[in-house]
């Protein structure tokens, strides 16, 4: 045998001895012994991981047992809004569902088309019912002025006999129709009152399709998901199908949305204590927008896997000490 060949068949039977170490011990092979190893692009750019390591990202922000409700809820185009009005004897008629088109617009029927986009579903309804009440005025003060125009020109129009009268007279009829016309006006004022009354409207948020999450990098099924309002970093990688075998459980970030020159909010994921301690801490609660990133294992990072070297490694910033609760045995 010459020496290539006794060097080829010592490789392969160390790589033999190697692998049969590996399944023998249950530790996670090269991506199962699989080439190219770690072969995948998502990996964390310098800056995400920086900033996520840094202490200033100690956020005290709403976790699994600390969740919130968000502050304000902003309409935006996709959502789905009903506009209804709340008394049974209402005599306005107004469409059922409306979805917020491109444009930021929805139909309010005979109202016409009003702007709902990026406004509170409070804000609407204030805008929405303003809108109305103008409307009903309008209408109920033009039949009005005509009835007052109709009876003007009847009193014109009327034989009225000629007698003479004094000033006395003249001014008690002035009185009369000025009383007249008072008594018209207020209850015209107390008729709009109660249309206005009659026609509240309320307004309710169907829909939020705008609202979303994103789960990317080293998940079995990456992609949005329609944000909910109690979605945790957990619930979203469970519905993105959970971490591939080339996931680094240790390089697992929730990038948070914001302007460009603003500060960068990048919070590191525990994703091994999460699972296995039950830690919350960086257990976040998610807020729309969220993007949480899974990175892959460099070479490096798997070849440490798959010989079981550093086995247990410390994920930087996450409950460093862990205790566990002295619980009752048995059966209660």
């Amino acid at each position: 045998m010459s020496l290539s060949q006794h060097k080829l068949s010592n490789l392969i039977l160390s790589t033999a001895c190697a692998a049969a170490m590996l399944l023998q011990s249950g530790c996670s092979t090269l991506s199962s012994l699989g080439l190219p190893v770690a072969a995948s692009t998502n990996q964390m750019i310098d800056s995400a991981k920086h900033i996520s390591e840094a202490p200033g990202q100690a956020l005290q922000l709403p976790t699994e047992l600390t969740q919130q409700p968000l502050a304000n809820y902003f309409v935006e185009v996709g959502d789905t809004v009903f506009v209804e009005a709340v008394s049974f004897d209402a005599n306005i008629r107004l469409p059922g569902d409306q979805i917020v088109k491109p444009d930021g617009s929805i139909s309010i029927g005979e109202f016409g088309n009003f702007n709902a986009a990026n406004k509170t579903t409070e804000q609407i309804q204030l805008e929405i019912q303003a809108l109305i009440n103008s409307k009903v005025r309008s209408a109920l003060e033009q039949e009005f002025a005509e009835e007052t125009v109709r009876e003007q020109k009847y009193e014109e129009t009327a034989e009225r006999p000629e007698l003479e009268s004094s000033d006395d007279e003249e001014d008690e009829l002035d009185d009369s129709i000025s009383e007249r016309e008072q008594e018209r006006r207020a209850a015209l004022d107390l008729r709009i009152a109660e249309q206005i009354k009659r026609n509240k409207v309320s307004v309710r948020l169907v829909n939020w399709e705008s609202k979303k999450i994103y789960v990317l990098g080293e998940v079995n099924s990456p992609g949005f998901f329609g944000y909910t309002g109690h979605q945790t970093v957990l619930d979203a990688i469970v519905e993105a199908g959970g971490l591939t075998s080339k996931a680094n459980h240790h390089q697992i970030i929730v990038a948070r949305p914001s302007s460009c020159g603003s500060c960068r909010t990048v919070m590191k994921v525990c994703y091994d204590q999460i699972v296995q301690l039950g830690d919350t801490s960086t257990n976040y609660q998610l807020m729309p927008g969220d993007r949480v990133f899974v990175s892959n294992l460099t070479f490096i990072d798997d070849l440490k896997k798959a010989f079981c070297w550093n086995k247990d490694p410390s994920c930087p910033r996450c409950a460093p000490c862990q205790k566990g609760c002295d619980l009752p045995t048995g059966c209660q």
